[in-house]
Parts: C-alpha cells; structure tokens; sequence
C-alpha cells in the first residue's frame, strides 16, 4: 500500500488505518516475498548449524506478528529436524520502534496464543497493547532505553551460551548502538548462495 499511495498519503493517512477495506496491516502479517524470505535465511541457518555454528539455546522475539511468522519459518523446521522441542519466549520489549502507524500496534495476547500456540510469553505479558498509541512516536532516546532494559533483562536471567533475538530492522540498529556498535539500518539482503540459486561456494 505505501509504494501504492507514496510517502506522504501513507504517513499522514492510510498507515494510521487499520485498512483499506481489502487488505488489513493493522499488525501487519509478512508478505509472501517475506516468507519466501524467512524460508531461504531457515535453510541458510541449517547450512551453517550443519558446519558448526552454534544452535540456540533459547529464541527470543518480537511480539508483533510479522516477527512471530519469520521465527516460525526460519527456527521451526531446524528445532523439528533435531528433534528439539520449538518454545520461543515473547518479549514485550524486543518489538520495533513504536510509532502512530497501526502496523506497529500488536495483537492482543489472546489472539497470539492462538495463532502460534508453540510460543511461550514473558511473565506479566499483558492481554492488549499498553504501549502503542494513536498520537505518539517513540523518541529514539527512549527506544534506546527500552533496549538496554530488555537485554539487560536476557543476559541476567539467560545463562545460555547462544540466544537468538528475533527483531526489526531499527530494533537491531538501536540493539547496536545500546552495545556501542556503530548503528545502521539493516536492510534485506540475500545469502549470497541463495543469490546465486542456493550453490554452495
């Protein structure tokens, strides 16, 4: 809908909807170039788990639902192929930068529990959104804040030696600069091997 309408109808109007009448982004659902996405990067995981790197000891995400789906994709068939039991844990935290965009409101509670009933929620996750508001844009400073908090949080009760975070893009270049990383905006790059048609190499 944004490429559709452009930049200014969708920020002044159309993203503070919950629709357009055919197609909801109201806590907006991946696309299908977003699950053909999540399911290359599931298969460019189970490549490198296959040649050493480390499997998680626990996933951690977002609660919105486009985070919940890329999870599924990516973490449930390596777990299953293990035979590893798939129990990601929902933190309220980990979701994207809050702005007055309806996309960025999650679902309640109830809805998510149904939806992906693998997945586990943090303690005191409350049943509807206490955090998005239809006139407020989350300052970068306290984006910042609510990052820190958040890993704060994993590394005081996680003693894992590899956690998997699954986040948005401006949630993992705040992620970066809370760590003292230089910040920039991730963006959607392929495998390299997936590039090139799933070669080795």
């Amino acid at each position: 809908m944004h490429a559709k309408v452009g930049t200014e109808a969708w920020d002044n109007h159309w993203s503070r909807l919950d629709g357009d009448g055919t197609v909801s982004w109201s806590d907006a659902h991946l696309t299908p170039e977003g699950v053909s996405q999540a399911v290359t990067l599931s298969a460019f995981w189970t490549a490198l788990i296959e040649k050493g790197a480390p499997f998680p000891d626990t996933i951690y995400s977002s609660p919105l639902t486009r985070c919940l789906q890329t999870t599924k994709h990516i973490w449930a068939p390596i777990y299953q192929s293990r035979g590893a039991p798939f129990h990601p844990l929902i933190k309220e935290l980990l979701r994207e930068q809050i702005t007055d965009h309806t996309c960025d409101r999650r679902s309640p509670r109830a809805r998510l529990a149904e939806d992906f009933p693998e997945f586990l929620f943090e303690e005191g996750f409350a049943e509807t959104d206490t955090l998005w508001r239809a006139d407020r844009w989350e300052p970068l400073p306290e984006h910042c804040a609510r990052k820190q908090a958040v890993l704060e949080d994993l590394f005081r009760r996680d003693e894992g030696a590899c956690l998997s975070l699954s986040v948005h893009s401006f949630a993992i270049a705040v992620i970066m600069a809370v760590c003292d990383a230089e910040m920039y905006r991730v963006r959607r790059v392929l495998p390299r091997a997936a590039r090139q048609g799933g070669g080795g190499g």
